[in-house]
């Protein structure tokens, strides 16, 4: 897919492309099933140990957070560290690349670590905590939600 997408700029140069992008999305899609396709098949194994990278895996683990986040970031440190220079293209790119898109995977593995995943943590750890059976009482015994078991008459009466 890195291929397609240099060759695409390469053939058709980054201004044509940046003002006409539509159709890159399907073909990175079109490639991305060429690749899914056979992976699911048994085939290109190659492929597969080599999205099984550790470093590609470690951005998996975080990559939900890196989707809510990277355009806002990108968008802001364009404004502040790319456009203000007025470079050409290729080295705006370039910065975007090199520069702004490692940040970029910084601060969500940041984000994911210290504020995603304690978050999830505590949401497990409620999963795995027994349902309530019956109603759920206060300190005094008193019924505190309309969920009463059929067989609690008692609790039923006090609810009505």
């Amino acid at each position: 897919m890195c291929g397609t997408a240099v060759s695409v700029l390469w053939i058709f140069g980054y201004a044509s492309t940046l003002n006409d992008y539509w159709w890159l999305d399907i073909l990175f899609g079109l490639a991305t099933i060429c690749l899914i396709v056979p992976m699911e098949q048994g085939r290109l194994r190659i492929v597969a140990r080599a999205l099984s990278w550790r470093p590609l895996a470690t951005i998996a683990a975080f990559s939900y957070t890196l989707y809510l986040i990277h355009a806002q970031l990108l968008q802001v440190l364009w404004q502040l560290i790319v456009q203000p220079f007025d470079l050409p293209p290729v080295w705006q790119l370039a910065i975007l690349w090199v520069i702004i898109s490692p940040v970029i995977v910084l601060v969500a593995w940041i984000a994911a670590r210290y504020m995603e995943n304690p978050f999830v943590r505590i949401a497990a750890r409620k999963d795995k905590a027994p349902a309530p059976e019956g109603p759920v009482k206060d300190r005094d015994g008193v019924a505190s939600c309309l969920t009463p078991r059929s067989d609690d008459k008692a609790t039923v009466r006090r609810l009505v």
